[in-house]
């Protein structure tokens, strides 16, 4: 239907629910991917507006209008999500929901998924129809930290990542701090990590932006183990290699026959380590069972270990390491 210049599908349809699902299943039953994404899955701005009268009154019975479509976007969601699951379960499944869920305090907070667009987003993860949550945070300071605790609150234990708006020092005047506050108060309430919009300011390093990330993102990150889906471990890889072929470090070992393996390269001065510790980590994600990288012969022998995480990214213990010295004289 037509609001506002723009065509939209009207979610209170059966049939928008049908037609969603056939785009998603295809894609889910023919190519390999990790993840399926929602961007705009909710009602348009100023939804009082949105020309869905007929379908109200063939749909409803007797709901108020607004719990009418909420209701329509949830049964989209639980649709999707147990279709995606039942051809592939390991393929997440996540959005990316207005930034502030409710009102908080009994207050009216101005704009906000579950009023303004009808977006019950914490009601998908705490129903278990969601696995991640990528909310556009793009508010500071009382806009920002409460909702932040809120997310956190009906994440269900699932992955939440806030979307901080960096764009905002631009057109906003934001200073830095704003956006570096943001980063560590989420990583003090123990949140997935964060994303950021838009990739042009960052990379443009607006007000210094991009040095401050970077100073946050030394080390690789491993994805966050999807348990809910299975909390089984896979096996460890076996049979690890070390030598350079070519002036070329390289690394090689077994699988152990994981489907959908990734692996996780871990470099160390001794056996003794902390598998969480990030500074060991020199790849992860890492999809072949060999890795090749430059070294330095620096006359120093360091331990290597992989671990294989499978499609759910649970984490298997460490294998037996390589031990090999970077020289030129001593193999």
């Amino acid at each position: 239907m037509l609001y506002k210049n723009e065509w939209f599908l009207d979610p209170g349809n059966p049939k928008t629910d049908d037609y969603l699902l056939s785009i998603v299943d295809e894609i889910v039953k023919n190519y390999d991917v990790d993840g399926v994404h929602f961007d705009y899955i909710r009602y348009p701005d100023n939804s009082k507006l949105f020309p869905d009268k007929t379908t109200f009154a063939k749909y409803g019975k007797g709901k108020k209008l607004d719990d009418w479509r909420r209701e329509n976007i949830n049964r989209f969601v639980t649709k999707v999500y147990d279709s995606i699951k039942s051809i592939k379960p390991w393929v997440q499944v996540s959005s990316a929901p207005l930034g502030r869920y409710r009102p908080l305090n009994n207050k009216h907070d101005g704009w906000n998924a579950y009023e303004t667009v009808m977006q019950d987003a914490g009601h998908w993860m705490m129903s278990g129809k969601h696995d991640a949550l990528y909310p556009m945070m793009y508010y500071r300071n009382q806009l920002f930290y409460p909702f932040a605790d809120d997310w956190v609150l009906n994440s269900n234990n699932r992955i939440i990542v806030p979307g901080l708006g960096v764009y905002q020092m631009s057109e906003l005047k934001w200073p830095k701090e704003d956006i570096v506050n943001q980063i560590d108060y989420t990583r003090d309430r123990k949140m997935s990590g964060q994303a950021y919009f838009r990739t042009e300011n960052v990379l443009s390093n607006l007000k210094g932006i991009l040095f401050s990330i970077n100073d946050y993102y030394k080390y690789p990150a491993k994805l966050p183990a999807m348990t809910w889906l299975s909390d089984t471990i896979p096996n460890a890889p076996y049979d690890l290699t070390a030598e350079t072929v070519n002036g070329i470090f390289q690394l090689k070992w077994n699988n152990g026959n994981t489907e959908r393996a990734t692996y996780t390269i871990y470099k160390s001065v001794d056996e003794d380590f902390d598998i969480n510790n990030a500074t060991k980590i020199i790849a992860t994600g890492v999809r072949q069972p060999m890795y090749e990288m430059y070294v330095e012969n620096n006359d120093e022998a360091y331990y290597y270990f992989v671990t294989t995480s499978d499609a759910y990214n649970n984490e298997s213990v460490i294998c037996h390491p390589a031990l090999y010295y970077h020289s030129d004289t001593i193999k």
